[in-house]
């Protein structure tokens, strides 16, 4: 069975290469393409929203442009996606996989001065670098610390471009495999609302800003420097953003809401109260 096996294997070898061959003499001498192989992907949610993207090794990931092209239209496809290598990344690594996406930003906010007001994290030792965080999440004896925010929000929303994506890289995890990070698929958030209330919300544009709303509310009036703000800025002195409520993706064409409870502060041309 086994030579049998061989010899098709080298028969259908030589049939291929008389087929490229002749192939070749008609076109002029070009090869026939040859498709790379599809990404394996399992849904993990209705809708099509969120996805886990399985066999994939991180070196395809660094070095196949076939592989890192089909990543990108399978998160314009699914939003969120799962990457699953079954190893730990090192520094490079990570940076490798994230840029797949697109260049890592530098988060930053502009001051009404003119003064650039980086972000920084709120423990010594929190940074692999100035552009990729350390968050510990993980709960003390007396039941404090855990989830940096239990908020639902998105990223960034508080800077004038925010960034696209966020990566986030597990180093430890708990027994169960899982964790208490979520996503809302706002795609559908959009969709299911009836058609009046979205032609109401075309056109609305939301004012973020970079102090978080529970602190900018309590003490915006008074023009006193938040707990994420460094001392020498004053509320009133950091640029707010303004992004459209209703966002259209730049590829898919499909619309999403886009808010954000932690920095979101209220609607252009609306009081609190409206």
């Amino acid at each position: 069975m086994e030579r049998t096996g061989l010899a098709t294997t080298v028969e259908q070898g030589r049939a291929q290469r008389s087929l490229c061959a002749i192939a070749s003499h008609v076109v002029g001498g070009a090869q026939p393409a040859v498709q790379p192989p599809a990404l394996a992907l399992r849904t993990l949610a209705p809708k099509g929203f969120a996805a886990e993207v399985r066999g994939i090794t991180v070196e395809q990931v660094l070095l196949d442009e076939d592989v890192r092209q089909q990543l990108r239209q399978a998160i314009d496809k699914h939003s969120v996606l799962c990457l699953r290598f079954g190893e730990t990344l090192d520094d490079t690594q990570l940076r490798g996989v994230i840029e797949c996406f697109g260049p890592i930003k530098d988060r930053v906010g502009r001051c009404r001065d003119g003064a650039i007001r980086p972000y920084t994290a709120g423990q010594p030792g929190s940074k692999i670098d100035p552009q990729i965080n350390i968050l510990n999440t993980s709960r003390k004896a007396d039941g404090s610390g855990g989830p940096g925010a239990t908020n639902w929000h998105t990223d960034d929303s508080y800077l004038e471009i925010p960034c696209a994506y966020t990566s986030l890289h597990p180093q430890e995890l708990p027994q169960s495999g899982g964790g208490a990070t979520q996503f809302l698929n706002m795609h559908h958030a959009y969709e299911s609302l009836p058609k009046a209330t979205q032609r109401r919300l075309e056109g609305l544009r939301g004012l973020h800003w970079q102090a978080h709303t529970t602190t900018a509310r309590a003490l915006f009036a008074r023009g006193r420097p938040g707990p994420d703000s460094p001392g020498s800025f004053k509320l009133t002195n950091l640029v707010d953003a303004s992004h459209p409520i209703v966002r259209t993706h730049p590829r898919t064409g499909r619309k999403a809401l886009y808010l954000n409870l932690d920095r979101m502060m209220g609607i252009e041309g609306m009081t609190i109260e409206e």
